[in-house]
């Protein structure tokens, strides 16, 4: 298909010698669909918490155990579970598990624990600490909510 000129041709040019003239591609880019981009997934809420699956425990030599032993044993599974947690998130050390351990020992044997090197006597010397320190933080989660509420009357 021939293009009429629409320009003055330079007589003089020694390059002009095609009497179509000649054009560049057309520029389409605004007139084709842009490619399809997925954006990126949102990145997780920094509070958002995945579901916690509930952990249970049984065992039929438990019914075997009077309800003191029991209790004893739950109570000292519940802080050493708790301890270990708190180091995990690595907001205790390595000691309070070492105590939380020797709680543990000293709840299901009824004797007491003899200290075979001084981490361990460390950690005997600071069990009560770390018991006490386990039932204030119990207390606290207990009655948070009321702090909250509290809180927001003020």
């Amino acid at each position: 298909m021939r293009i009429v000129l629409q320009s003055a041709v330079d007589p003089h040019s020694l390059f002009w010698t095609s009497p179509y003239l000649l054009l560049p591609a057309p520029k389409v880019a605004g007139l084709l669909p842009a490619p399809q981009v997925i954006p990126p997934p949102p990145p997780p809420e920094p509070n958002a918490k995945a579901p916690i699956e509930a952990f249970t425990y049984t065992s039929p030599y438990l019914v075997e155990l009077s309800e003191e032993r029991r209790a004893k044993l739950f109570n000292a599974t519940q802080i050493l579970l708790d301890v270990a947690i708190e180091v995990a998130r690595e907001t205790l050390t390595d000691h309070a598990l070492n105590t939380a351990i020797i709680v543990f020992r000293q709840a299901i044997s009824d004797k007491p624990i003899t200290a075979r090197n001084p981490t361990e006597f460390s950690a005997i010397m600071d069990a009560p600490l770390l018991e006490y320190m386990v039932e204030m933080a119990h207390i606290h989660t207990k009655y948070a909510h009321i702090d909250d509420v509290d809180d927001d009357d003020a």
